[in-house]
């Protein structure tokens, strides 16, 4: 248990900084709202499908912690997606000046996320694991003379979890586990205050928050896997600068709890089929506003609503070198009509995706996962006061997303 817990401490240390220095380059939400769905290179190329009941490696800590008692020995976990997002937003008769179609707000960004587990007692029952990942973020970036230039020019959010996590096997059919969820956020938000004044807030917030889950295994072929995630809030504080006078900013941006169920079902000795539900209580990240003593206080409006989101994958063993996969999951935006706007001009999401893992020996396997995200067209139209509207359409909307992961067993 030593030598086990020297080998976390070092992990954890390692993994913040490398999630920490990559993710405040900025990343682009890629799931309905901006939560950030690339947390494991195994699930990856089965869009998610099932992944709480799919304990392949330590990544399922992500979606159902108590999962990894089912684990073959201590293993660590870590991957690297590539996303790439298009987005075309046209002018529709906004009343703000500016004319400017904004380019591509998205582009290439680079996420990663690291995980280990291992048995710490009582005969192999007792475990515990940490993980290291970004579960939400926002990146969009719109060219000089954006038409809606008023709502946003540049932002970045970057939310880095650190979930340290015990689980334990109660039975042959049970284990049950749970997460504590360690928090940091990072904001960097740019306007044009009424159209014309350069404005700029920059912020930070450390949150906690937690998970628990269980695993229930009925027979040798069926597995069911469940997680509830705790609602985090941050009370952002730091500086906003407006056309040169800098003040004092702080503002509170509620993150949803999410209610997570997986279901696999192995058909044979080759082939398994996964499937799964989540619930995100996105009616709490209502409107954020940023209060200020520069200028007046500034509302940034999500209204969102409640959303679920449905997977249905399936897994090939082609030999004992590669096994094979493939995913669906539909996700529905929380985006309203009333309040869509260019900060995240999201909407209803396709998922397709094909994976592998390579095994090449004992103790090594590669993860490859490929999927494309095809987003709904979606309408813009706030009316800001004192004749100020942004009025446009979002379309051409995808992301494609390329996956690398590397699994070693101690």
């Amino acid at each position: 248990m030593g030598v086990y817990f020297m080998r976390f401490t070092q992990f954890l240390s390692i993994s913040a900084f490398v999630i920490t220095t990559t993710a405040l380059s900025g990343i682009e939400a890629h799931a309905a709202g901006f939560y950030v769905q690339e947390v494991s290179s195994s699930s990856a190329g089965a869009a998610n499908a099932g992944a709480a009941a799919m304990p392949r490696d330590a990544s399922v800590i992500f979606h159902n912690p108590s999962a990894i008692t089912h684990l073959d020995g201590a293993q660590f976990n870590g991957a690297v997606h590539a996303l790439y997002t298009h987005t075309e937003l046209v002018d529709e008769g906004s009343t703000t000046g500016l004319t400017g179609d904004g380019g591509n707000p998205g582009g290439l960004k680079i996420l990663p996320n690291l995980y280990a587990a291992a048995p710490i007692g009582m005969d192999g029952k007792l475990w515990a694991g940490v993980g290291t990942t970004t579960p939400f973020g926002l990146g969009p970036d719109y060219d000089n003379g954006f038409f809606g230039s008023i709502l946003v020019t540049e932002a970045e959010l970057s939310v880095i979890d650190v979930t340290p996590s015990i689980a334990y096997q109660i039975n042959d059919y049970l284990s049950v586990g749970a997460s504590a969820i360690l928090q940091y956020a990072e904001l960097k938000y740019d306007f044009l205050l009424s159209g014309t004044t350069p404005t700029g807030v920059d912020a930070d917030d450390y949150a906690t928050g937690f998970k628990i889950s269980a695993t229930l295994t009925p027979s040798d072929d069926l597995t069911i896997g469940a997680q509830y995630r705790s609602r985090t809030n941050l009370d952002f504080k730091g500086d906003i600068g407006v056309a040169g006078t800098n003040g004092d900013a702080s503002g509170t941006l509620n993150l949803p709890d999410i209610a997570t169920l997986g279901v696999s079902y192995k058909v044979d000795d080759q082939l398994t089929v996964m499937g799964g539900v989540e619930w995100f209580g996105w009616n709490n990240t209502d409107v954020a506003v940023i209060e200020n003593n520069v200028t007046v206080d500034l509302p940034v409006s999500f209204l969102y609503e409640n959303t679920l989101n449905v997977s249905l994958g399936g897994e090939y063993e082609y030999n004992d070198t590669w096994t094979l996969r493939a995913g669906y999951q539909y996700d529905e935006t929380p985006t309203t009509l009333e309040a869509r706007s260019p900060l995240n001009p999201d909407g209803n999401r396709h998922w397709f995706a094909v994976g592998a893992t390579q095994t090449v020996d004992d103790q090594w396997s590669l993860d490859y996962g490929l999927t494309y995200i095809d987003i709904a067209n979606g309408n813009i139209n706030r009316d800001l006061g004192g004749g100020a509207t942004v009025v446009g359409r979002a379309q051409d909307a995808y992301a494609v997303i390329g996956t690398f992961g590397v699994n070693y067993k101690f």
